[in-house]
């Protein structure tokens, strides 16, 4: 998941992407750009969106939104 995002990101024909995946490849993602204290205190819920901000490489959490309560 994370060379194929990188692969598409790095495409100058991007803007803003949207990726969608079971939640275990999404977790497996966020733990290799966020670090495990910050992961503690992110509400990641079936339905979660994960919103990233992509430079030079690298992937920047920017938050979670979750659809469930």
């Amino acid at each position: 998941m994370n060379s194929t995002l990188i692969e598409v990101m790095e495409n100058e024909n991007h803007n803003t992407i949207l990726c969608v995946s079971h939640g275990g490849a999404m977790y497996r993602f966020i733990q290799k750009w966020v670090s495990q204290e910050r992961i503690k205190n992110i509400k990641f819920t079936n339905c979660c969106i994960l919103k990233f901000d992509y430079s030079e490489g690298e992937f920047e959490f920017k938050e979670a939104i979750s659809l469930i309560d």
